[in-house]
């Protein structure tokens, strides 16, 4: 292979290189685009999905379930429970008391 067809070998895959490049460059700039609108879309989508009745103008019939965790829902058994005691407490005193 002689120096002059080296040269023109070498030309036309720099070519090809350049044309690739292009590519690339055009196809990431469409992905980071894309990238920064699915951004957008999920940040507004957290601040909606954070809501509801206390912290918005929503009705609280809106609110949904609420999702407790395991230790949220034995806090509320146990609230339940001394409520309980407190009432069966409340009701042998009174049953004591003379009636008028």
């Amino acid at each position: 292979m002689s120096q002059e067809e080296l040269i023109e070998q070498l030309q036309r895959e720099n070519e090809q290189l350049r044309q690739e490049n292009a590519q690339l460059r055009a196809e990431n700039r469409q992905f980071r685009e894309q990238v920064e609108q699915l951004s957008r879309s999920l940040h507004e989508l957290e601040g909606r999905a954070g809501k509801d009745s206390h912290n918005s103008s929503k009705p609280p019939s809106t609110d949904g379930y609420a999702q407790l965790d395991e230790e949220g829902a034995r806090k509320r058994v146990a609230r339940n429970r001394e409520g309980k005691r407190v009432i069966e407490a409340l009701h042998a005193v009174w049953s004591r008391l003379p009636m008028k």
